[in-house]
């Protein structure tokens, strides 16, 4: 070949390869545009897919109210209306065992926390495996597209998938993965009316997710898988298969040794009776915080974690329960309750709260209901007298008959006492002496004193505040009338009270001064202690009992902690015939009793120097009538001796039987006229005759215009019925 045509085929060739290095540049440039075009079109089309086929999370914010104490165990869950009346509790990964996590991402989803929704291993993984068998023997959902699943149900098809997918996408993009494993442990179906992880540990276990066993948390992994085939309490075998199962998937993945296998398998299951219900110690709380919102506090969430200290939760319900099984079943229909209230005292805390004897059967919350205290204001306004300077607890007081224009009270055993120191007057709950301390301090600043900030006595309509307030003419709430006596043991500090954890600590108010609430604690520790206990704790208390036994009370505190029982009939109707010593101070004294070593240190500042504290009054207070308007006067020595005040007729205990005049003659001697009868505690119109409008037992008093007294009680027969004009 001569050199020009050597040439020409070389320059030919070399020309021919250019063209395909410059063709090759294009087809790559092409391809890799197609490359990011068809990326670009696919994310944008998942982008777009995953918005389109997000699910609902609906399902996941419709969960059930729920109450936990102040150590996280759950103690009440409600279901609202707009969930389907399941047991839908929110579980977050830190709410479960680390166990149970590993357990469950080994057997669902081993690489949940590096993909992103989506498996594409295991994808692949499960085309190979169903492409071999020629069936569907795997398959590729992780923990986000089951999510997806039990957010929005839909049958098993390959669109239904494809959803899930996009959807999976959507939320671990969106929400992240500890959201979406929040949704999983929330709403995974465990059986029945059962879902989340929480609720079903409750419901098989009795406790918390916290701490499983291996056995547990294995159950607990396998049961979502199908949770009606599988439910121990109705196939107990096939729970234990499924459950083995996943310990050795366990046992695989190294996550427990061989040895805790073996124990684990070995575990029973609970099932039938031994399957618990979801726990309700704080049944009547709850209610009334997601009602009425009785925290002061904008519920906003439906997990709340109050103050509530379990122990003091367990022995309030232990002794309203034995309470519930004294009373019997028809006491229990004819709606006799009772309700108590426990709180610390430098904290003002809420430790305990029970409602009502029943929360099955009762939703009345006595805590909250507005009733008469009875007696149990006294000791407020003797704190009042002491700060004022009024009384030393040692000052001497009479207490004898007297008229309050046309009303006479008279003590609960219907005798007076005569001299009687006011410590003593105020153990003894002596009502003529507590209205001649009411008289000095006034009605009007009595409550606006208790009412300072917040109401905490309530007046019937329209009405002004009486003497009559101090023997519980007023109504208030055990809510509030523990925190009264709280602050009683604090040396006078009150605060509101405390029941969410999330609530900011608010601004103490001073009730009394120091010395004053410390001296009537002090007093209130001598109180008499009811049948069957003796009060070598030393338990600060007094009780109350209302008008025909309607309420009976007893509020006592013991170191920091003050606990107000409450016993009556939800419907305010007349109770047992059983005063507030009788009634509620046994129920009080067992708690506290059992409460004993309770955060028993207070700390609080040293006063036995004040005047009040020391056991010999001023001169000017040993011996005083309180007068109305505040001021002091000695007593003085009566003068000539006068005959004693006596009934002649009718005598003690007499019979009656009532003549044509439908008069019972009444003979009185002795003491200074005039004189005044009453009966049954009513004034009569005179004083040598009653004309009674009823047969049965009648009670008389006379009292001479000194204010001696004498009484007596007769029965009257033949009484005809008076017939309405």
């Amino acid at each position: 070949m001569d050199p020009k045509t050597k040439d020409q085929l070389y320059a030919t060739l070399k020309n021919g390869w250019h063209k395909y290095l410059a063709y090759r540049a294009w087809m790559r440039r092409h391809l890799i545009a197609i490359t990011v075009g068809m990326c670009v079109i696919s994310i944008t089309g998942m982008v777009v897919g995953a918005q389109i086929c997000a699910p609902d999370t609906a399902k996941f914010e419709a969960r059930s109210y729920v109450l936990y104490d102040r150590e996280g165990n759950l103690i009440l869950e409600l279901m609202p209306q707009d969930n389907g009346d399941y047991h839908r509790i929110l579980t977050q990964p830190q709410d479960v065992d680390p166990l149970y996590l590993k357990m469950l991402l080994a057997a669902e989803d081993e690489r949940f926390y590096h993909h992103l929704g989506v498996d594409p291993f295991a994808v692949a993984r499960a085309a190979w495996s169903n492409l071999m068998a020629g069936t569907i023997v795997s398959g590729a959902s992780t923990i986000a597209m089951q999510v997806c699943r039990l957010l929005e149900p839909k049958d098993r098809t390959i669109l239904a998938k494809a959803t899930e997918a996009l959807g999976a996408l959507y939320l671990t993009q969106n929400y992240g993965r500890e959201q979406v494993l929040t949704m999983y442990l929330t709403l995974a179906p465990f059986g029945g009316n059962i879902e989340g992880v929480t609720a079903a540990s409750y419901y098989y276990f009795g406790h918390s997710p916290k701490h499983l066993t291996p056995a547990e948390a294995a159950l607990l992994v396998a049961l979502p898988r199908a949770p009606e085939a599988i439910r121990p309490d109705r196939h107990l075998k096939a729970a234990q298969y499924y459950r083995n199962e996943v310990l050795k998937r366990a046992v695989a993945s190294g996550l427990i040794k061989e040895d805790v296998y073996k124990l684990a398998t070995a575990e029973p299951i609970a099932t039938g009776p031994q399957v618990h219900h979801l726990p309700k110690s704080a049944f009547h709380l709850g209610q009334s915080l997601f009602t009425s919102n009785i925290a002061g506090t904008d519920v906003t969430n439906r997990e709340l974690t109050t103050t509530l200290d379990p122990r003091v939760q367990q022995v309030l319900n232990e002794v309203v329960a034995a309470y519930q099984e004294r009373l019997g079943a028809d006491a229990l229909d004819a709606g006799e309750s009772v309700a108590a209230l426990a709180l610390d005292n430098e904290s003002f805390e809420v430790l305990g709260y029970v409602g009502s004897v029943d929360a099955t059967t009762q939703y009345y919350d006595a805590v909250q209901a507005v009733r008469s205290p009875g007696s149990a204001l006294k000791p407020f306004a003797y704190a009042m007298a002491f700060e004022q300077g009024l009384l030393h607890p040692n000052t001497v007081l009479l207490d004898v008959a007297r008229l309050y224009h046309t009303y006479q009270p008279r003590n609960y055993d219907r005798t007076f006492h005569g001299e009687i120191t006011a410590a003593l007057a105020l153990q003894g709950s002596l009502n003529l002496p507590a209205l001649e301390v009411m008289q000095a301090l006034g009605a009007d600043n009595f409550v606006g004193r208790l009412n300072y900030q917040k109401t905490r006595l309530v007046l019937p309509p329209e009405a002004e505040p009486n003497l009559g307030i101090i023997l519980g003419g007023v109504s208030t709430k055990l809510y509030d009338l523990t925190a009264l006596y709280a602050a009683l043991a604090h040396d006078g500090v009150l605060r509101p009270l405390k029941v969410l954890t999330s609530t900011a600590n608010s601004t103490a108010v001073k009730l009394w001064q120091p010395s004053a609430a410390r001296a009537t604690y002090q007093i209130l520790q001598g109180s008499p202690a009811p049948a069957g206990f003796v009060n070598d704790l030393k338990i600060s208390y007094k009780t109350g009992t209302s008008y025909k036994y309607r309420d009976a009370w007893a509020i006592g505190s013991l170191g920091r902690l003050t606990i107000g029982i409450w016993t009556g009939r939800t419907d305010g109707s007349p109770s047992l015939p059983l005063s507030g010593i009788e009634k509620a101070a046994p129920l009080l004294f067992t708690a506290l009793g059992q409460l004993e070593d309770y955060k028993h240190t207070q700390t609080l500042p040293d006063l036995s120097s004040d005047v009040l504290l020391r056991p010999t009054p001023p001169l000017a207070l040993s011996q005083v009538a309180v007068a109305a308007l505040g001021r002091v006067q000695r007593t003085e020595p009566s003068g000539a001796l006068t005959p004693k005040l006596r009934l002649d007729f009718p005598q003690q205990g007499s019979k009656i039987a009532l003549g044509h005049s439908g008069r019972v003659m009444v003979k009185i001697a002795g003491g200074s006229a005039p004189y005044y009868l009453l009966v049954n505690d009513e004034l009569q119109a005179h004083s040598d005759y009653f004309e009674p409008e009823r047969n049965g037992v009648h009670h008389l008093s006379v009292i001479d215009s000194k204010g001696a007294n004498v009484i007596c009680t007769i029965t009257i027969d033949g009484v005809s019925a008076k017939i309405a004009p």
